[in-house]
């Protein structure tokens, strides 16, 4: 059996150093969760306002789209709308680094485990 070369060897040795022995770190959105503690038994996060000082204000943007008129009622003169509203807010509880977690700089939680404003649309 014959011998690979040196400069065969030198280089894989260069490459298995290179890329951390062979070994690639795997990140999930699970492990996110599990750095914040983000579990269905956690209420941490949906008791209070999400802030770091009470005296912070908190920034709520709405956006109402309008998908369809579902019905029109000439007589009283109203009509029964299909929306969809969404609501965006800065939690200054839950923060991370991209760089430990594969470089995920988001994720999606469901929306029973996190404080949610009070808003309310009326006629």
């Amino acid at each position: 059996m014959q011998k690979p070369p040196k400069m065969t060897c030198a280089a894989f040795l260069l490459l298995l150093i290179l890329t951390n022995g062979g070994s690639c770190k795997v990140c999930s959105y699970q492990d996110v969760l599990n750095y914040l503690n983000l579990t269905a038994d956690s209420s941490m996060f949906r008791l209070t306002r999400p802030v770091l000082d009470h005296t912070h204000i908190t920034v709520v943007k709405l956006d109402i789209i309008v998908y369809a008129i579902l019905a029109v009622v000439e007589k009283t003169q109203t009509f029964v709308p299909f929306i969809w509203a969404s609501k965006q807010w800065k939690n200054e509880l839950i923060s991370w680094d991209p760089a430990q977690f594969c470089g995920i700089t988001q994720i999606s939680v469901p929306k029973d485990l996190l404080w949610k404003p009070d808003l309310y649309i009326n006629e």
